[in-house]
C-alpha cells in the first residue's frame, strides 16, 4: 500500500490573526540586532575605554520637545520601508528589524553605561509597549508575504499600523516625553 502524504495548505482567516501569529519570529530578529549591540557596547566601554558611538543623545534630540508629526511620520516611513520588504526579497525587512534592535540595544547599553542617559530609557517605556508591536506587525508583512486577502483586508490591516503609530507618537509626546523631564529634573 502506497503511503501518501496529505499537503495540507492553511488557509489564514483573517489577515490580522496570521500576521500577529508571525510577531515572535521577527521579534527574534530585533532581539539578535538589540543583544550584538548591547553586548559590544558593553564590551567597548570595559575594555576599550571608549563607548560605542553610532548614536548620541545629540542624535536622538534629547532636551528637545518632541513634535507629534516628526515623531509618527519617522515611524510611518520606517513601517513602509518595512512594509515593502517582500518585493525586495524580505531582506530589507529583516536588516531592518535587526538595525531597530541594534539602535534599541545601543540605547538600552547606555543606560548601564551612564546615568545621564536613564533620561533615555524612561523615554522609551510607555510608548514602546504600541510603537514596538507595530513595527513588528509592519516586518511580518514585509517578509511573510504568503497569501492573497481580499483589499479591505489590506485597508484593515494599514489602518491598524497606523492607528497604532498614530497612538504611540501621542504617548511619545504627551507621556513618555514629559516622564523623562520629570525624572530627568530629578522629580520637580
Amino acid at each position: 500500500m502506497k503511503n501518501l502524504a496529505v499537503k495540507r495548505e492553511i488557509s489564514p482567516q483573517s489577515i490580522i490573526y496570521y500576521y500577529i501569529s508571525k510577531i515572535p519570529r521577527c521579534l527574534i530578529l530585533m532581539l539578535i540586532g538589540l543583544v550584538i549591540a548591547f553586548a559590544f557596547s558593553i564590551y567597548s566601554i570595559n575594555h576599550v575605554n571608549s563607548t560605542f558611538k553610532i548614536i548620541s543623545e545629540a542624535d536622538l534630540n534629547v532636551g528637545l520637545e518632541p513634535k507629534f508629526i516628526n515623531i509618527f511620520l519617522h515611524n510611518i516611513t520606517v513601517a513602509l520601508i518595512m512594509i515593502m520588504g517582500h518585493m525586495f526579497g524580505k531582506y530589507i525587512s529583516k536588516i531592518m528589524l535587526i538595525i531597530n534592535g541594534a539602535f534599541l540595544g545601543i540605547v538600552i547599553s547606555s543606560y548601564f553605561i551612564s546615568n545621564v542617559s536613564k533620561i533615555i530609557l524612561l523615554s522609551l517605556l510607555p510608548h514602546s509597549i504600541i510603537e514596538i508591536p507595530a513595527l513588528l506587525l509592519s516586518a511580518s508583512f514585509g517578509i511573510y508575504k504568503e497569501y492573497k486577502f481580499e483589499r479591505m483586508e489590506y485597508i484593515k490591516l494599514f489602518l491598524i499600523i497606523i492607528l497604532m503609530f498614530m497612538f504611540a507618537a501621542m504617548l511619545e509626546v504627551n507621556v513618555s516625553y514629559p516622564l523623562a523631564n520629570y525624572w530627568g529634573n530629578g522629580g520637580n
